[in-house]
C-alpha cells in the first residue's frame, strides 16, 4: 500500500522507520535510500520528501504496525522487515523480495507468466522466474509508475493524491 499510495520507489520503502511515520499528523517522509546495502540520500534532492497519507493507507499502516509490534516488538524500527536476522537484529527486506512479490501480483493479474521453481541448493525453498511480463525486466519501477498514474486518474481531484503526485513531482 505505501508503495501505491506515494509512489515510492523500491530503495525508499526498504530503509522506512517507524519514526518516519506520523499517524497522527498524516504523514510520512522518505529521508533515506537503501541500495543493497549502501544507504544514501536519494536519487535526486527532492527525493527527501513528505507525503500525505491517504486514509485507506492510514488503515492499513495503523493495522501493520500492531501486526508488527506483534511479531518484532521493540527488536527493530523498520516498517517492513525481513524475516532474515544480522546478529539477531531484523534487517530491511530485501530489494528480491519485493520484486518477486510484484512479479507473483503480475501472474495473479494476467500481466505476467511466472512460475516458482525449487531452488538447486535448497529444494524446499522456490524461486519466482518471469517468463514473459507486460512490465519488461523492471517490475518496481514499471509499476511505481502504472499504479501512480492509474491512481492519480480514478481519483482526479483527491487533495491528498493531487498533493503526493502532481505537487511532488519534479518532470523528467
Amino acid at each position: 500500500s505505501v508503495f501505491v499510495f506515494c509512489g515510492l520507489r523500491a530503495s525508499e520503502l526498504r530503509p522506512l522507520r517507524w519514526h518516519n511515520i506520523d499517524l497522527k499528523l498524516n504523514k510520512l517522509s522518505v529521508k533515506d535510500t537503501l541500495v543493497g546495502s549502501v544507504k544514501g540520500f536519494g536519487k535526486t534532492k527532492a527525493a527527501r520528501r513528505t507525503f500525505t497519507i491517504h486514509p485507506f493507507l492510514k488503515k492499513t499502516l495503523t493495522m501493520w504496525r500492531r501486526v508488527h509490534y506483534s511479531q518484532f516488538k521493540d527488536r527493530t524500527s523498520y516498517v517492513f522487515p525481513s524475516i532474515g536476522h544480522y546478529q539477531d537484529i531484523p534487517v530491511p527486506v530485501c530489494e528480491r523480495t519485493i520484486r518477486d512479490f510484484l512479479n507473483i501480483a503480475y501472474g495473479k493479474l494476467g500481466l505476467a507468466k511466472v512460475k516458482l521453481i525449487p531452488r538447486k541448493d535448497r529444494p524446499d525453498k522456490k524461486i519466482v522466474v518471469v517468463e514473459t511480463s507486460k512490465f519488461g525486466n523492471n517490475p518496481t519501477r514499471t509499476f511505481r509508475h502504472f499504479s501512480s498514474t492509474s491512481l492519480v486518474q480514478a481519483q482526479a481531484g483527491n487533495p491528498v493524491l493531487d498533493d503526493n503526485f502532481i505537487r511532488n513531482y519534479q518532470g523528467p
